[in-house]
């Protein structure tokens, strides 16, 4: 088999990649592991491949890699339950693989423009199914709006309720695509439209997770974009007014829509106004006592954790204090919270390891946005909508949550193999 048949292969897979993702977790992770051998055999026959990826690894990565391993074999060593972290392990490594092959994929601009344009799409169709369903109580493949489960739509997720965090962690790859054009002024117009028109939609969804980290994130993206004071409160200006008029005729008109109140419904609190009942009902809640089972789960296995992937098994062993006196600890199959996940399962030191990492790429990120500010500033707000701690998420060692974080670091990736490429052809 040839260098370029192997190539032609390993991308229709990638093409596959983000439709395999939307299918579900099998056909996913059956691309995923395809992708990754394709990456492995291209790295041993293609010496551009195996050239490039040499001039990434320094011997201050390679020792710091080994290190990492070494923490994460001793963490299964002592693992609660041996077989799900080593199953974790695996998937750890899966997705190490995956951030390199996708970042020598997207390197070439026209799989960077197909695989942005399938993003695109996707995302856009999710839009129309979604407004679909609401309209018609089906979306265009069938798919019942269950209204008996706190009003939220699914598109075609199905019995999946995660529309509301796909679009949320995706919605700034069509700026990568309305980057294209040059008027500037036109340009920003356009995001303005489609960042409204997506938290419109996540009103509707029901979601009140990715609608807040959405209106978050959107402010940052709109304050870095827009070129000095006077366009920056211009549009943050519009911006605020939109929203704030749109929640208030949402809220109004679609009382099941209401956030505010659906917050209140679900932790039981009789008076909104009143703090320390907020405070009292919130840390009362299943989250919270998640959380503090978590934090438990870590003061018994501070060093070295409980396990990757044990925070099911682990919940069982530890106690948590609630209001009633003290309870054994409330299970999942993970808190939640993938900085506690990650405090909890795997132990400070790894812990440390993963805050500085995450926050050293995207400082990195941050100071080279001028270098290509049209790509680099939908990445950076694209990481602060994954890293941002005070959210509740699915598991970072998930199928489904982890190719988030390996598309992050792909795109990071991705920018510095090109700027090093450019600066030895300069030479």
């Amino acid at each position: 088999m040839t260098k370029i048949s192997l190539n032609q292969i390993q991308k229709l897979f990638f093409i596959f990649l983000p439709f395999s993702f939307v299918i579900g977790n099998f056909i996913f992770n059956l691309n995923v592991i395809l992708i990754d051998l394709f990456f492995l055999i291209l790295v041993i026959k293609n010496e551009d491949y195996s050239r490039s990826l040499f001039k990434l690894m320094s011997k201050k990565n390679i020792n710091l890699f080994i290190f990492i391993i070494l923490l994460l074999v001793t963490n299964i060593f002592f693992s609660d339950n041996v077989f799900y972290s080593i199953k974790g392990f695996f998937g750890i490594i899966k997705n190490l693989i995956l951030i390199f092959a996708l970042a020598f994929f997207l390197r070439d601009t026209k799989n960077f423009n197909i695989f942005l344009k399938i993003y695109t799409f996707l995302i856009s169709f999710l839009i129309l199914d979604l407004i679909i369903q609401y309209y018609n109580g089906k979306d265009i493949f069938g798919y019942e709006w269950f209204v008996d489960n706190n009003n939220r739509l699914s598109g075609f997720f199905n019995d999946e309720y995660v529309a509301g965090s796909y679009l949320s962690k995706n919605i700034f790859f069509i700026f990568l695509n309305i980057g294209i054009f040059f008027n500037k002024k036109l340009e920003n117009i356009l995001k303005l439209f489609y960042l409204l028109i997506v938290i419109i939609i996540l009103f509707f969804i029901g979601e009140r997770a990715p609608i807040i980290i959405t209106i978050f994130t959107s402010f940052i993206y709109l304050f870095l974009n827009c070129n000095g004071l006077k366009q920056k409160f211009t549009f943050l200006l519009i911006f605020s007014l939109i929203i704030f008029t749109s929640v208030y005729v949402i809220s109004k008109n679609f009382p099941n829509k209401n956030i505010l109140l659906k917050t209140q419904e679900q932790f039981k609190i009789i008076n909104i106004g009143d703090v320390s009942e907020v405070f009292k009902k919130t840390n009362d809640s299943i989250y919270f006592d998640l959380f503090k089972t978590s934090i438990e789960i870590y003061k018994n296995n501070k060093i070295i954790g409980s396990g990757l992937r044990t925070f099911r098994n682990s919940c069982h062993k530890v106690n948590i204090v609630k209001e009633v006196g003290v309870i054994q600890g409330v299970c999942s199959t993970h808190p939640h919270n993938f900085y506690l996940e990650i405090l909890s399962e795997l132990g400070i030191i790894l812990f440390i390891i993963f805050v500085a990492l995450h926050l050293f790429v995207l400082l990195k990120v941050f100071f080279s946005i001028n270098e290509n500010k049209s790509f680099l500033l939908p990445v950076f707000v694209f990481g602060i909508v994954l890293f941002f701690p005070f959210q509740t998420t699915g598991s970072y060692f998930s199928s489904w949550n982890s190719f988030f974080y390996v598309v992050f670091y792909s795109l990071t990736l991705t920018h510095f193999i090109k700027k090093t490429k450019n600066r030895v052809s300069r030479m």
